[in-house]
């Protein structure tokens, strides 16, 4: 008999198409997802099988660290943006949230909406358990045993501070079957903790097109652009023909994370990473961590891959450029 995690895996793909073929009327096709995005603010992305102008999303938070009082509510309309006739997505940008230990949101509509998510954030003091995962692709069983194995380390009510993705979290980002079937729902089956463990992502060779082009496959992680400018996130969360940026900073507690997109190395990548590198706030950081797919050294493992696919020649610039920088400024990760 087929394991759990097989069978989870087989009812996902048949869910998926079920829902490609229009056997419901309409349905939530993933759940909210909520990433990072700057340091007081998170992106949450969700999606329907049909078309609903009247999404919005509504937050508030525990202001008052102890006393339990909560701030007023905030509704926010939802950006759409239809994928294809059967994948209508939704985003918004919640914040900003100040100093506020707990963000709680929930998206409504005229007709449908989801249960309540509360994210736990904590200050700079204190540490912060952060799941890290990687290279999921093409594996939606192994993937949902790593995380039922993480999901026993929590109780029900208890998630993930933070989850650190290092990339390559799909096979295919224009299949939008592997983007349902490679992460959301293993995702879900897996405990659920995208809802309320805010992501930082950082982009793999598979996660989207390096050669900047207007539609470079970002069609759920998207997120990022704009965020350069960490306080100023004016910039509308989608801008069609503008390439996404992903390298930026985020804080995790008592840790600074920096992440780095190694797939689309350039100068103004460089420029960020050595003025982050000297700020105030990665310096004092208890935890100074650097994110990026492609690691500075890399283990020779197959010798097709390493010398006829180039994969010998992946980390250089990070081994050459920025792993000298690591070492001056004392990155401890």
């Amino acid at each position: 008999m087929l394991q759990d995690s097989q069978v989870q895996t087989l009812l996902s793909i048949f869910q998926d198409w079920l829902d490609g073929q229009g056997f419901y009327a309409c349905k939530i096709r993933k759940l909210p997802m909520v990433y990072e995005h700057g340091h007081e603010h998170y992106y949450v992305v969700w999606e329907t099988s049909c078309p609903n102008n009247g999404y919005s999303l509504e937050w508030w938070t525990d202001d008052v660290p102890g006393d339990g009082s909560s701030t007023s509510h905030h509704f926010v309309k939802a950006q759409y943006k239809m994928i294809d006739m059967s994948h209508h997505r939704y985003s918004v940008i919640i914040g900003p949230v100040g100093l506020a230990t707990k963000v709680h949101y929930r998206t409504t509509s005229h007709s449908k909406a989801t249960a309540q998510y509360s994210i736990t954030r904590r200050n700079e003091t204190e540490l912060t358990r952060v799941l890290v995962i990687a290279d999921n692709q093409n594996g939606p069983t192994e993937f949902r045993k790593v995380l039922s194995s993480a999901r026993e380390h929590y109780s029900s009510n208890n998630v993930p501070d933070a989850i650190l993705h290092v990339g390559d979290s799909l096979q295919n980002t224009n299949k939008l079957s592997d983007w349902q079937n490679q992460l959301f729902s293993p995702l879900e089956d897996g405990g659920g903790f995208q809802h309320r463990s805010p992501t930082v992502f950082v982009p793999g060779n598979h996660d989207h097109d390096k050669a900047r082009t207007p539609n470079n496959g970002n069609l759920y992680t998207d997120m990022y652009h704009g965020v350069l400018t960490t306080y100023g996130l004016g910039d509308p969360v989608v801008v069609n023909g503008t390439y996404h940026r992903f390298f930026h900073t985020a804080s995790l507690g008592s840790a600074r994370v920096i992440v780095l997109d190694s797939e689309c190395p350039s100068a103004e990548q460089s420029e960020f990473l050595e003025r982050e590198l000297q700020s105030e706030a990665f310096q004092s950081a208890q935890f100074r961590i650097v994110a990026v797919h492609v690691p500075p050294y890399i283990e020779f493992w197959d010798p097709y891959t390493w010398s006829e696919r180039g994969e010998k020649h992946w980390g250089e610039h990070i081994r050459l450029e920025y792993d000298p920088l690591f070492r001056r400024h004392n990155v401890d990760l």
